[in-house]
């Protein structure tokens, strides 16, 4: 008999999404519910990437010291030191020396964000398709009917009930399906740090006239010079850097609407 509550008796197939279902006929000869299951969402994946930074500017005292010539590398500071403006020329001593500057800090500016979102396309595994018999209660005890034999290419007899819910123990063979399916997945928002970078500071060395001259020597930042004879300096920059993305994670879900249950034998 049909559990209270409950609809059928139905004769269920399940096969590919794909597959042609089998013609309700004979003892099972009206269409019952149908649905689809195994709702896969396929791998979802979020990503952030930053351009390129774009600084503001460079920030600090900007000072060329000079340093005995004789002595090994920078080791001999000789006062006094002579501040530089970058792009504007420098006078400095024109006796030879050794020469020492150290970098600027690049200041503000920001990276524009780059999201990137894979969201997999849903896909169905099964499709189930069922046909409803018209029972005969011929020869039955009061509540309960004789299920004819189950057509070819049917495989269970069964009764269903709208939504996700708990079979009766007669009928303990449970699957659930679904009309259609609520996607509210996403991706969280990609951001970027604050820059890092350099302001790749360069002081041109140089004799005669500035800033076209005789160039002697290219300081880079940090680094000592050899024993150099200049009448000018000339300071530039080249400020660069780059920002640490963020980690945006999945959000959202994927899952089945319109559930029917199926309960069979």
């Amino acid at each position: 008999h049909t559990p209270a509550g409950w609809m059928g008796p139905v004769a269920l197939w399940e096969g590919a999404p794909e597959d042609v279902a089998p013609a309700c006929v004979g003892a099972f000869p009206a269409d019952g519910p149908a649905g689809l299951g195994e709702l896969d969402g396929g791998m979802a994946t979020c990503g952030c990437t930053c351009g390129p930074a774009t600084l503001t500017g460079c920030e600090g005292p900007l000072e060329l010291t000079y340093y005995d010539p004789n002595a090994a590398a920078c080791a001999l500071f000789m006062p006094p030191s002579v501040s530089l403006t970058p792009g504007t020329c420098a006078a400095v001593d024109t006796n030879p020396h050794r020469y020492l500057a150290q970098d600027l800090v690049p200041t503000g500016g920001s990276c524009s964000p780059q999201p990137a979102e894979d969201i997999p396309a849903p896909t169905w595994g099964t499709r189930t398709v069922t046909c409803a018999a018209q029972p005969d209660g011929a020869g039955c005890d009061e509540g309960q009917w004789c299920v004819p034999p189950l057509p070819d290419a049917f495989a269970r007899t069964c009764v269903y009930q709208p939504g996700n819910v708990t079979c009766p123990a007669a009928f303990s063979d449970k699957r659930v399906r679904y009309d259609g399916f609520v996607d509210t997945r996403g991706c969280g928002e990609c951001t970027c740090g604050d820059p890092i970078g350099s302001c790749a500071l360069s002081v041109h060395l140089v004799t005669q006239t500035c800033p076209v001259g005789v160039l002697q020597e290219t300081l880079t930042a940090g680094v000592c010079s050899g024993s150099v004879t200049a009448e000018y300096a000339l300071a530039t920059t080249n400020p660069s850097g780059s920002c640490e993305p963020s980690k945006p994670s999945v959000t959202g879900e994927l899952q089945g609407d319109g559930a029917v249950t199926f309960c069979c034998m």
